[in-house]
């Protein structure tokens, strides 16, 4: 039986070419065909593998609104630590309390230094009369009883070393607030000082007082108001 003549199609018509039929031709119709039916195959095995479109969706919400939670805590302990910020040195407060903490620490370094140079130069004194007294003539009893004096004063001396004890360490608290002073500053400049002017002034007392004796300390003497021993003695009465 004879094949009758191919049939030409529309598209080969356009193209002016009738392209002749052959055993390579079906070859390769079945090379691609075959391609074709694996790249089938494996589209459908990475659909399937694939998680729904909408577990997806819901997964990325989930993690959106914890993004987004997140934030919101974010910003509301910004708001407070402005707000601590505002009530520890505030920008447009008058009182540097910052200031009034150091000044007052380092008056006590200088009035504890003050009190025990003085309380050495009395031993140097009263060690001078001691010297003197031992000169004279006396009983055996009046002289170990002048020798027992002496040994109290060097005892004085001893743990006068106190000042410089006390001293350093103080000055060891002067130097974190100071460090803590320049963190505060550097993060109120960091903010704009009108984010700061809806904010309250503090309305912490630092000079709050018990009875008559004021928690910050007597005035120091540049004011020119310090306590006199008269004031001190009142407290014991």
């Amino acid at each position: 039986m004879t094949r009758g003549p191919k049939k030409i199609f529309t598209i080969e018509r356009k193209r002016g070419q009738v392209p002749a039929a052959s055993a390579s031709e079906s070859t390769d119709t079945h090379a691609i065909l075959a391609a074709v039916r694996a790249l089938s195959d494996r589209l459908d095995a990475q659909l399937s593998a694939a998680p729904n479109r909408l577990e997806i969706d819901a997964e990325q919400a989930s993690k959106i609104d914890l993004i987004q939670t997140e934030m919101a805590d974010i910003s509301g302990r910004i708001r407070a630590t402005k707000a601590e910020i505002a009530a520890l040195r505030h920008p447009l407060a008058q009182d540097d309390q910052f200031g009034i903490a150091t000044s007052e620490l380092s008056a006590i370094v200088s009035q504890t230094e003050g009190a025990t140079e003085q309380i050495m130069d009395a031993g140097e004194r009263v060690e001078a009369a001691l010297e003197d007294l031992l000169s004279q003539d006396m009983d055996d009893y009046a002289k170990a009883r002048l020798g027992d004096i002496s040994d109290e004063i060097t005892k004085i001396y001893e743990n006068c070393n106190f000042q410089d004890l006390t001293g350093q360490r103080i000055t060891k608290v002067i130097s974190v607030l100071t460090y803590i002073e320049e963190r505060v500053d550097a993060m109120v400049g960091a903010w704009n000082i009108k984010e700061f002017e809806a904010m309250p002034l503090p309305d912490v007392e630092l000079t709050r007082k018990d009875e008559d004796l004021s928690l910050t300390g007597p005035a120091q003497e540049t004011t020119g108001d310090t306590f006199d021993q008269n004031d001190i003695d009142a407290l014991f009465d």
